[in-house]
């Protein structure tokens, strides 16, 4: 998953977030703007939260949460397409 974050002031920010795995547990890397913040974090099956106090710089910065494990579709749905992890309750908030 990659999302832009847009800031008009530079600075600490504080991101967090609810995060569950589908199916199985999964590892995840976490890279901001070509950065590696977190490295094989592991998401269970079981909501979690995850907060994560990011340096943005001014303008546009690319948030990367990359699952190393492959997606995989639903064995119940005939919905074809892939998942690997789940994020909802998105927080955003200056430091």
């Amino acid at each position: 998953m990659a999302s832009y974050i847009y800031v008009k002031t530079p600075g600490m920010y504080k991101l967090s977030f609810n995060i569950s795995s589908f199916l199985k547990d999964r590892h995840i890397n976490i890279r901001l703007n070509n950065f590696t913040l977190i490295e094989n974090f592991t998401v269970s099956q079981v909501r979690g939260i995850l907060s994560l106090q990011l340096n943005l710089s001014k303008g546009t910065n690319l948030l990367i949460l990359h699952s190393l494990e492959e997606p995989e579709k639903s064995p119940l749905s005939l919905d074809k397409r892939k998942l690997s992890i789940q994020i909802s309750n998105i927080e955003f908030k200056k430091l």
